[in-house]
């Protein structure tokens, strides 16, 4: 490729510093069909201008690397800008979990493996709510996630129906996601 670059090593990573008019996807695509996509993450950090801040892009590119993994995401570029509120849980570490009503609630639904209504749950909420966008991307049946959802709102004694309880849901989940190793 023809791209302007920087290109080291550094504790057996690869580290490129790019011109910013190059796409980061373009170049995380063509990273991963040179090497073996299974094991291999493209960490992209916000756009940076000066030489000063590289080491604040090299962070950015590694949390994002750390948040996709541990969030199990199936999507082998990370890139910083889109993390949002995830970024925010990861920064507020682990001890975030302590005092967290939902937590165990959460923990219980997790260890529960009969229908699988962690996941679920986990997917409903990343759709935004919505429950045709949730079966079809669990591939069930409208009514198999109506009866899941009535049982995690039973299980968890919560009305998914109400945002603010969906909100903190998903923010709990997330957290579980990064930092519950169980």
């Amino acid at each position: 490729h023809a791209w302007t670059a920087v290109v080291g090593q550094f504790a057996g990573q690869v580290l490129m510093l790019l011109d910013g008019r190059i796409p980061p996807d373009e170049v995380g695509e063509a990273i991963l069909t040179q090497v073996d996509s299974r094991r291999a993450w493209v960490g992209v950090s916000t756009l940076h201008g000066a030489p000063a801040t590289t080491s604040e892009a090299y962070t950015q590119c590694q949390e994002a690397i750390i948040i996709a993994r541990r969030l199990q995401s199936p999507e082998r570029i990370a890139a910083f800008d889109d993390l949002g509120y995830l970024h925010t849980l990861y920064r507020a570490g682990a001890g975030s979990l302590a005092g967290n009503p939902l937590v165990g609630v959460l923990q219980r639904l997790r260890d529960e493996t009969q229908a699988d209504l962690f996941q679920t749950l986990e997917v409903y909420l990343d759709v935004g709510g919505n429950g045709v966008a949730a079966a079809e991307a669990l591939h069930i049946h409208r009514s198999t996630l109506n009866y899941r959802l009535s049982r995690i709102g039973q299980l968890t004694n919560t009305d998914l129906t109400d945002p603010a309880t969906r909100v903190n849901l998903q923010m709990t989940l997330k957290q579980l996601r990064l930092f519950d190793e169980r």
